[in-house]
Formats: C-alpha cells, structure tokens, sequence
C-alpha cells in the first residue's frame, strides 16, 4: 500500500499537481480509522486512501481542500459523538472518541520568476540550468525591456518565488 501512495505521489509531481495528504495522527473509542491512515486529495477529489467513511472522508476533503487553497497546513479533530459540539467537525456515530488529522498541502506548480536587465546573465543561465534538473517552472523578465508592472499583473504571483538580478550593489 504504502509503495501506492509512493506512485501516486509521483505521478502528482510529473504532472505538476497541487495535492494535499490528510493523516490520521491519533484516535480515541472505536472507529476504524487509526494513527497512519491517510488521504490524498487534488483538484476537488480524493485521490487515494479513506479514513473509514464517506461522511469523514468528505469533511477531510474540505478541510484538505482549505488546506491547498490558503497553502497552510492544518490539523482537525473529527468528534464521534453528536453530543460532543467542541470538534471541527462532529459525527453521530456509536464510535464515539475523537479522530485528529493532520493536513499538509504541497505545490507542484511552484515556479521561480527572475528580473533581470540581460538575456545573457550568466547567474540566470546558471538558476535556469538547476530549474530545468528541478523541473521547476522559471520565468525571466526583462526589466530593461518590458514593463514590470504591466507584466506582473498579468501573471499569477501564487507559489511564485522572485530573484532580482542585478550588475551590482547601486542598483539594488
């Protein structure tokens, strides 16, 4: 099973997928889902793994959801008891206890973008070069040729990482 999670997971990366893993990180009374059991969520679905039912399956899918869109990890606690209110999310089951989850999203689709005055910067040649080994996405701007403003607004700025390049210390 775990080598299924491991084909999954690298799929997501060859195909610059954004994806979340929920993991059960402790369980109390009697629910299947145990310390290790996970889900991996993208683009809206559930992609492998169930914690025991479809209803905790779809609150974690949310909460994963939540997770990749505001890029924060997130830990939930799933009550089994409908008289218990103090949970994230409640369940009327005979279980009873409590289900706690941990929410870790991970970005594929992270990309550098570099502002450079030369298209023949040896740096940027160089990031380019470890960019490519990484298969992270790399945008180069030209500051000297295009409008910054005007460009940046044009693109969307979420998971980018910025490297401003310059000849020296003046220009900074």
């Amino acid at each position: 099973m775990y080598n299924d999670y491991l084909e999954i997971l690298n799929e997501l990366k060859n195909n610059n997928k954004n994806y979340a893993i929920a993991t059960v990180i402790s369980s109390t009374g009697s629910s299947i889902a145990k310390p290790g059991f996970r889900l991996i969520v993208s683009e809206n679905r559930i992609i492998a793994g169930t914690l025991g039912s479809r209803k905790m399956d779809s609150y974690v899918l949310d909460a994963c959801n939540e997770s990749i869109n505001k890029n924060m990890t997130k830990n939930i606690s799933i009550g089994l008891d409908k008289n218990n209110k103090i949970y994230d999310y409640n369940m009327d089951t005979t279980c009873g206890g409590v289900i706690n989850i941990f929410i870790e999203p991970f970005y594929n689709s992270q990309r550098i973008i570099i502002l450079t005055e030369s298209d023949d910067d040896e740096i940027y040649l160089n990031i380019k070069k470890i960019a490519d080994i990484i298969k992270i996405n790399l945008l180069k701007i030209n500051t000297e040729n295009e409008k910054l403003e005007e460009k940046l607004n044009d693109i969307d700025l979420k998971n980018s990482y910025f490297i401003l390049l310059t000849k020296n210390e003046k220009e900074i």
